[in-house]
């Protein structure tokens, strides 16, 4: 017990003194891009998604129908996969094989995301008072 307990308080110090790297992993279906590795085929195994190290870590993933949403610990996000109905929110409607920032909400704090089946949610909050507003990537554009 007491060495479980020294591993789990160092592993927190690393944490904290930023020596812990962050690994995300993905597998199955993959022939939209879903699963970020760069390929259009399905993964049996876990795969390192490598291209995500570049972005600094990530604080929340969300899996829709074979379209990924990642958010950033500062509030930005990254998408990749299916996007033939706009729900990449990158303005085209086209698949990305690899994370990608989502442009048009620079600027904007996202605290939460959603990926459906083939459209995306999003909540933004503002550092003053509590105001929140929601938006959706749909085929037609980024929408208030």
């Amino acid at each position: 017990m007491s060495t479980m307990m020294e591993e789990t308080e160092r592993v927190i110090e690393q944490e904290e003194e930023g020596f812990v790297k962050e690994e995300i992993w993905s597998w199955g279906a993959g022939t939209e891009g879903q699963l970020g590795t760069g390929k259009l085929q399905d993964e049996h195994q876990p795969q390192l998604i490598h291209s995500l190290s570049s972005f600094g870590p990530i604080s929340y993933l969300s899996c829709g129908g074979a379209h990924v949403i990642a958010l950033t610990p500062g509030g930005r996000v990254l998408t990749w996969g299916r996007g033939t109905s706009g729900q990449l929110g990158h303005g085209k409607m086209v698949n990305c094989l690899h994370p990608k920032y989502v442009e048009s909400l620079e600027g904007v704090f996202i605290t939460h995301a959603s990926a459906g089946w083939n459209h995306s949610g999003f909540v933004s909050a503002w550092a003053w008072g509590l105001c929140l507003k929601m938006f959706s990537c749909t085929s037609a554009a980024l929408q208030e």
